[in-house]
C-alpha cells in the first residue's frame, strides 16, 4: 500500500500486460489548493470526474493562475495530445483563453478542453490555485 496525497501526482509506465492497477480511497468533496513551482507541474484534478479546463480554472480563469499576454507571461496549461505531446493553453487578463495549438493562436471555448488524462502546468511558479469542489460531489 502506497498513500498519496490528494495534491501530488503519479505516473504508471506498464511495459507489459498485467492485473489491472487498483486505486481506492475516499473522495475528496471540499475545494483544494494547489500550490505552483516554478517551471513544470504535473497535476489531475482532484475529484473523479470529468474535467475540463473550465471545470478547474473556471471558465474566465477566476482559480486565478497567472495570466498575460503571451504565454512567456502566463503560466501554460499542457494538456497530452495523445501522440506523446502536449496541446496547450493560456489565459489572457480578460480571461479568454487563448489555444496555441493552431497556426493563429486564437480564444476556445474552456469547457470544450478536456483534461481526463491529466495535465501539467508550466511558469512561473511562486503562486497556487483553488479548484472548486463539482456539484456532483457534494454530500457524498
Amino acid at each position: 500500500t502506497i498513500e498519496l496525497p490528494h495534491d501530488q501526482g503519479f505516473f504508471i509506465q506498464r511495459s507489459v500486460d498485467g492485473d489491472p492497477v487498483v486505486v481506492s480511497g475516499d473522495i475528496k468533496t471540499t475545494n483544494t489548493s494547489f500550490p505552483l513551482s516554478p517551471g513544470f507541474n504535473a497535476l489531475a484534478s482532484a475529484f473523479p470526474v470529468d474535467a475540463t479546463i473550465a471545470s478547474v480554472f473556471g471558465p474566465a480563469n477566476e482559480a486565478g493562475i497567472a495570466a498575460g499576454a503571451s504565454p512567456a507571461t502566463s503560466d501554460v496549461i499542457n494538456v497530452p495530445d495523445g501522440a506523446g505531446g502536449f496541446n496547450q493553453y493560456f489565459f489572457v487578463p480578460n480571461g479568454l483563453l487563448i489555444d496555441l495549438n493552431i497556426a493563429s493562436p486564437a480564444p476556445v471555448d474552456a469547457s470544450t478542453v478536456s483534461l481526463s488524462n491529466g495535465y501539467a502546468i508550466s511558469g512561473s511558479g511562486g503562486n497556487f490555485f483553488t479548484e472548486v469542489a463539482p456539484t456532483i460531489v457534494e454530500g457524498l
